[in-house]
């Protein structure tokens, strides 16, 4: 029998996530969910990229969206 394990956890679209911290930052626009709605966009040295496109200083990403 044949399976696929989802590991992205039980929230992959931050989008939809119900964190406060999570909610601001999509709110102000500072977090931009990737394409496939299972991420969030960041540059080479993992900053969030803002809805302009734009990297915003001084805030990374590091975890499971990446």
């Amino acid at each position: 029998m044949d399976q696929v394990i989802n590991c992205t956890g039980p929230l992959a679209d931050p989008g939809r996530s119900r964190s406060q911290l999570v909610r601001g930052l999509l709110d102000a626009g500072w977090l931009t969910p990737d394409p496939t709605g299972c991420g969030v966009v960041v540059d080479g040295q993992c900053r969030l990229i803002d809805r302009a496109g734009v990297p915003v200083p001084g805030v990374y990403y590091l975890g499971p969206w990446l």
